[in-house]
Parts: structure tokens; sequence; C-alpha cells
């Protein structure tokens, strides 16, 4: 299996099993359903509609929330070899128009509700045609539906999407992605994992039109005959109670989620009577202690809507490892990976039966990944090569050399492996604070410790100059609700301050000199990022 093509002409077997699902409302007593053949059908006719109007490899925009029809859509456009370009829901108008016309899309998929916001926009009179899911889709599959066409010749080397990175420092780049990229990822996940079979019920959150859902959440899952379910929004309330309904097995998420469930837990614990507390903590003891949680905590999990799910797997960032040893401890089972979009974007995850969370486990089936330049520390850059690898990025010669060197994808993240083939992610390398005495401080290190308390929300560390090198900075933004938690009361900022210095020492006592945060600054509101949760450091250096 080499194409796009092939992926969904495989989906036949799965026959009349549904395959993507979700809720018409929050009331979730309604379901929106598709087949595994009418995934199949659907899809060829959007294609056979995209066929009268385009050539081979111009580009389609699809601009979405999740939901069923986006998995049609997109395997539709690359059947018959357009390319697609998933346009990120949650970026502002500018970032939306300037992925439009950099991508030269000729025609654009967008929901009602987001045609809405563009709908002053001159952008829009670029497309030979611009179609609303809602009212469109239907139409278009019911005038095509059963109809032959031409089919174009297609490789695995032809371009299927085009997914443009959240760029931290300025505009995103459009990173080519071949057929051969998504089918080859596709096979290695479904091998390295071996938890792939038709029982299977994914619960999708994680927006589709980035890599790591498309891929990892979609096309693998559909591959595999598994049942896709779309949740309406990825407020904890709203999808603890679609968990309750539709009992999925696995979840792709981020640790932003695990921390709000987790935290969540320890709130409601926290506000109830000595009694339970006490009960709580020994029994939380004893479940660390012996690892005693899946039977311990089961009601718990239940509790949640997450007592069926067998794997969270979480990625995108480090999971904060207060909430990963928490999550474990109540007996959740949870699988830390790596990967990056210009590698389709899998490269690594932990093995189900033998996993070491604090590492991104194993690279997948097929991949090659190595660590080069290191320091003194055994810490440098990983690159990665295999087919996962991305063909380049679109009109940016310059950009693509840069990182694709000799077959080797590098990826600018910094690195090591332990004894045992384990990959440990230690930051960036474009991150890294040189001290003016030529020592190395890697901030994302410092972060975690930060992050150990529960005083503190979110941080960032970086280098402020001094001398001729930096020294590190640290940007704190203080969990208020805990604060209020912690005193009882809503403290004055003068009482904030001085937890949050008091948290800083504790940290510095545990780090050599060099590595220490001589000062910070306290901040009322959230760090800048980007739609995928990534800092933007360069507004804080």
């Amino acid at each position: 299996m080499k194409t796009v093509r092939e992926l969904l002409e495989s989906l036949k077997r799965y026959g009349k099993k549904v395959a993507l699902r979700m809720p018409r409302d929050e009331s979730f007593e309604s379901f929106l359903e598709y087949t595994y053949e009418e995934v199949v059908t659907y899809s060829k006719a959007i294609s056979r509609y995209l066929s009268s109007l385009l050539n081979k490899g111009e580009k389609v925009a699809l601009l979405s929330e999740n939901r069923p029809e986006w998995g049609i859509i997109a395997l539709g456009v690359g059947y018959n070899g357009h390319v697609l370009v998933p346009v990120d829901f949650r970026a502002n108008e500018y970032e939306i128009r300037f992925v439009l016309e950099h991508s030269e899309s000729k025609i654009l998929f967008a929901s009602k509700k987001l045609l809405k916001v563009l709908e002053d926009s001159p952008v829009l009179k670029r497309f030979k045609e611009v179609l609303c899911i809602e009212e469109d889709f239907e139409r278009i599959v019911k005038e095509n539906v059963g109809k032959e066409f031409k089919l174009n010749p297609l490789k695995g080397e032809d371009v299927f999407e085009i997914v443009y990175t959240s760029g931290t420092t300025g505009n995103p780049k459009g990173v080519m992605l071949t057929h051969k990229n998504i089918t080859f990822e596709v096979l290695s996940i479904t091998k390295t994992a071996k938890v792939f079979n038709p029982n299977e019920r994914f619960l999708s959150i994680l927006p589709i039109n980035h890599s790591y859902e498309s891929t990892a959440g979609l096309y693998t899952p559909l591959y595999n005959g598994c049942e896709v379910v779309y949740s309406p929004s990825m407020v904890p309330r709203v999808v603890i109670d679609l968990a309750r309904k539709v009992k999925p097995t696995r979840m792709l998420v981020v640790p932003l989620f695990l921390e709000k469930i987790y935290d969540g837990i320890i709130r409601r614990v926290n506000s109830q009577g000595l009694f339970k507390k006490v009960t709580f903590k020994l029994l939380y003891n004893l479940s660390r202690a012996f690892k005693l949680g899946k039977i311990i905590f089961k009601p718990l999990r239940d509790k949640t809507g997450f007592g069926t799910v067998r794997t969270f797997v979480s990625g995108a960032s480090p999971l904060p490892k207060r909430v990963l040893e928490g999550m474990e401890t109540l007996g959740f089972s949870i699988i830390q990976g790596y990967g990056l979009t210009e590698a389709g974007p899998v490269v690594s995850f932990n093995p189900l039966d033998r996993p070491k969370n604090e590492s991104v486990g194993k690279p997948i089936e097929g991949v090659e990944v190595k660590v080069v330049d290191r320091d003194e520390r055994g810490i440098g850059e990983v690159v990665v090569k295999g087919e996962n690898v991305m063909k380049g990025y679109f009109k940016d010669e310059e950009a693509t050399k840069k990182v694709l060197k000799e077959g080797y994808l590098y990826t600018g993240d910094l690195g090591y492996f332990d004894e045992e083939g384990y990959l440990y992610i230690t930051g960036r390398k474009k991150n890294v604070i040189v001290t003016k005495g030529g020592k190395n401080v890697y901030p994302e290190e410092l972060e975690e410790l930060l992050m150990e308390s529960p005083f503190i929300f979110e941080c960032a560390v970086v280098g402020r100059k001094e001398g001729g090198g930096e020294y590190p900075f640290a940007y704190i933004v203080p969990d208020f609700d805990y604060f209020e938690f912690y005193f009882s009361k809503n403290p004055d900022f003068e009482e904030v301050l001085k937890v949050i210095k008091e948290e800083v020492d504790k940290v510095n006592r545990r780090l050599r000199p060099f590595q220490r945060i001589r000062d910070f600054k306290v901040l009322k509101e959230e760090l800048p990022k980007t739609s995928t949760r990534k800092v933007k450091r360069y507004l804080l250096s």
C-alpha cells in the first residue's frame, strides 16, 4: 500500500460497520453516522466532483471543526491525486488567509461558522468554488455517487497534503507529505502498536487538521476497522459526558487535557470531608507503592467517564511529571510518544507492554533515529530517516535544504538514547541558553522542575543577555485557583509573589550554579501561544 487511493479501497472489507460518528447535539441522544461502505462510496463521489473541476496536483483547502465529513472529504481529495490543504480552524483570520493564499488552493470546503469569519475577505474571490459543508456536502455526494470517472495515475511520491505548521517564529511553513509518507505511517504505527482491531473505539478530541490527529487518530484507525467518535468540544465536561455515553477504548490527547482531568480529580477530593481525604491519601500511597491503581481506583476511573479507556496516547509536548505519575497511580494507562509534522508525524512511542514514560519510547518500525553533535552530557540533535520524512516545504527550497540533509531530517530537537534504546527529548536546539562560561542550559528541564509546583500553572524559561552570554530568566503564570484553594481565600498579589519566589528558590537548590534561575516575572495572563498550544518564546525573549 503506497497511496491514499489504496488505503480507501482497503476500507471496503469492513462493509456496513460504523466508521465515523458524532453527536448531533450535547444531549448525545442522536448521532450522525457513516459506515465504512459509505466512507468509501462518498469519498469517491467527492473525488469525481473535484476531478470535473481540477487537474491532478491542484489544491483543495479544508477549513472545518472536527466532524465525520472531514475525513470523507480528505480521502476524496487524495483519491485522484488532488492535494489536500488542511487549515487550522482555531487560527486567526490573518493566518487562515495566509494559508489559503500561499497554498494556491483552487477549491475551499468550509463549515458555515468558519465561512462567516471569511465572508468579507477578498481571499474568497480567488477560488473556483467555495463550498459550505453543511449545505453542499450532501448535494455533491448525491449528484456524483456511483458514477464512473477517469482516474489519474498515482504514485507514492505524489504529494497528498500540505500541512502548515503553526510556527512559533513567524508565518507557518507548508509541509509537503506524500501518499507514501502517510501510508507508511499507517502501516508502521499498526505494526509497532499491535493493538488496532475492529473492536477499538477512538474518541477524537484533538484538531483533526493537525497531522498527529489525522494520521494516528483517523487514517490509522480507519485502516484497522476501528470506530472514530468526534467530540463537539475539548471542554472536559463535554468530553467526560460523551465518554460515558460511547465508552471509548483509546484516546489521543495533549498534556493539557490530562492535566485538567488530574487536577480536577484532586480538587474534588480536597473539597470533601477529612475522612474521605485521609482515605484517598492512604489508598493513593498504597497504589503508588505497589502499583495497585487499576484495582483500587477502578470506581473513580469509571466515574470520570474514562474507565473503558485502555490507553491515553499523549503527544505534542512533554507531560508534566506530577501529572504522569498521578494519573498512573490512579490506574490510568498513559503512553508518551514523539513526532513532528515533517515526519508524518509519528517518530517514536513507548511500547504498550513496557513503557518508560519519562522517555518518548522507541522509533516506530522502519524509522531510523540518530543523535548527532553530542555535548559532554551525550545530548545532541535528533535526526530521522525513513519513508515518513516529508518531501520538503512548499515553495521554500532554502528552508528545506536546512533540515533535509543526506536523507536525514534534522528535527531541531535535542535528546539522547538510553542503553535500552529509549529516546529522551530534552528540548529545542534553538532554545538552548549558553552562559558566558560556555555552559549549555536546557530551559525545558528547568520548566519541568518548576511545573512540579501546584502553585504554578505554566512557565517559560528563556535566556537573558549578559556579557557575551545568557542567564536563565523565567516567566511564570501562577495557578490562581490553587492559591485560592490553598489559602481558603483570594490572596493579594504580594502573597502570590512571595510564594512563587519560594518555589523558584526550591528549584534553584536542586540545580548547579550556572543553571539557576537568576530572575523571574510573574504574569497574570497565559503565555502567548500558537494554535497548537506551543509557547511563542520569541515574544518573551
